[in-house]
């Protein structure tokens, strides 16, 4: 899980959390900026907000890689 600051709702978790496509990315190993792509753009699956007593809008967001997992382990 990590979290996002974002403008969310009641009723937006389960929501897809996504990056626009075309957003530059630095790639850390190779020095270079990567430009994300259209199937790389779901980051997650919003989870609702992390901290409601502050005014900050920090909400929890479960990473695209451990959807499969989350919905095979559902029991």
């Amino acid at each position: 899980m990590f979290l996002v600051d974002a403008q969310t709702y009641d009723g937006m978790s389960g929501s897809p959390a996504l990056l626009q496509p075309g957003t530059p990315l630095f790639n850390y190993n190779s020095n270079s900026i990567e430009y994300l792509s259209a199937s790389d753009a779901l980051l997650g699956v919003h989870s609702g907000s992390y901290d409601v007593s502050t005014q900050v809008s920090l909400n929890r967001v479960w990473n695209a890689d451990l959807i499969s997992e989350l919905v095979e382990n559902r029991d």
